[in-house]
């Protein structure tokens, strides 16, 4: 892949996770805090050791320069929704099977909404309104259609629950389809474009579903059919305000909002007691940067994974699975991994023997 078509992967990707999750003004009662006055500090400090995993490359298999990464057992599912790919890796690198694939014959989707791993399946959200599942080595099982899905969806023992976000007109951002008909969540009447995230909404809590909401600072659960604030973040300055909801004009709105500073609430994961949150802050005049939240040993901690386009690590590190953070790069960027992270690395020559145009690299970085 050539520099100028890296570059015009990643300008459109930037712009939709900056636009899609923001956060309220309203503070909420023991909201974890990130705000200009804490510390941000240095990922190296939380680090042990860092594993460079180039994924096996051919001319079949290779990922765009932004996928989204998924942990199945020992191996990794990269979803590349640019160009409508889903492949699986092993826990060495080496290419597995690709899942499903682009078009509009039977076991095919028109787009990647979102995926998910779920009993030993891998379910594929596409449009219009299809589920599609797959086994874990690429055979096409069913599929199935439903009247009336959002950008991103989650199958579970009630029904799929979907997300429309703001602006779809119908009024509600979170609906659960299901034999009975569609249950209708979180009303919703501001004039505020809806918009599409590059990062998964839908994560697996211990006994319930959680979401991040479009703007909004919190993270939220499902459960029996009941949806709830499960953990709130007081983002300070960086909040959007509330201003931003009161527009008659939905792009008066988001001219408003990215002319000033904000913060995004993104991919919320959790395993076990750790917890893992991305967001990024933006500002005018300056390139959008990712601060990681992480939730160990009994206390959250902020870390700064540096700028968005810039940092390979800023936008990909996706995963939290035991004591490791999982993160994929595009090779383009290896020249900017942060030189404070160099002497974690078992092998110093790693990053300079894959080429530019490579595949996707992960990253396993073990935590102290």
């Amino acid at each position: 892949m050539n520099n100028l078509t890296k570059a015009l992967l990643i300008v459109p990707a930037l712009a939709a996770s900056v636009l899609f999750q923001g956060c309220s003004v309203k503070k909420s009662e023991g909201a974890v805090q990130f705000n200009d006055t804490m510390s941000v500090r240095a990922l190296a400090e939380q680090v042990s050791g860092i594993e460079i995993l180039p994924l096996e490359a051919d001319e079949s298999h290779m990922t765009g320069s932004i996928v989204e990464l998924h942990l199945i057992g020992d191996s990794f599912l990269l979803v590349d929704k640019i160009n409508t790919r889903i492949y699986r890796y092993s826990q060495d690198g080496k290419f597995l099977c690709e899942i499903g694939r682009q078009g509009n014959g039977p076991g095919e989707y028109v787009n990647v909404g979102n995926i998910q791993v779920k009993d030993g399946c891998i379910n594929v959200f596409s449009r219009s309104s299809k589920l599609l599942k797959y086994s874990l080595s690429g055979e096409f099982l069913e599929a199935l259609e439903f009247d009336d899905l959002g950008g991103q969806s989650y199958e579970t023992g009630e029904g799929i629950l979907t997300y429309y976000g703001y602006g779809s007109g119908r009024g509600n951002r979170l609906g659960l389809v299901s034999d009975k008909g569609t249950a209708y969540m979180l009303p919703s009447s501001e004039k505020v474009l809806n918009t599409d995230s590059r990062s998964p909404i839908f994560s697996e809590g211990k006994d319930c579903i959680l979401f991040t909401d479009t703007y909004s600072n919190t993270v939220k659960s499902f459960r029996e059919g009941e949806v709830s604030t499960y953990l709130a973040f007081d983002l300070g300055k960086y909040a959007i305000p509330e201003d931003f909801f009161k527009h008659d004009d939905s792009f008066a709105a988001m001219e408003t909002l990215m002319s000033g500073t904000y913060a995004l609430v993104e991919n919320y994961q959790e395993d076990g007691d750790s917890k893992l949150v991305n967001v990024k802050v933006q500002a005018p005049g300056k390139k959008a940067e990712e601060h990681l939240g992480l939730f160990r040993k009994g206390a959250w901690k902020w870390f700064s994974a540096g700028e968005l386009g810039v940092s390979p690590l800023a936008g990909g590190i996706q995963a939290i699975k035991g004591d490791s953070l999982y993160c994929t790069m595009d090779p383009y960027l290896l020249k900017n991994f942060p030189k404070e992270l160099l002497p974690f690395l078992a092998d110093k020559n790693t990053l300079s023997s894959i080429p530019e145009d490579g595949n996707t690299v992960i990253a396993i970085v073990k935590l102290k």
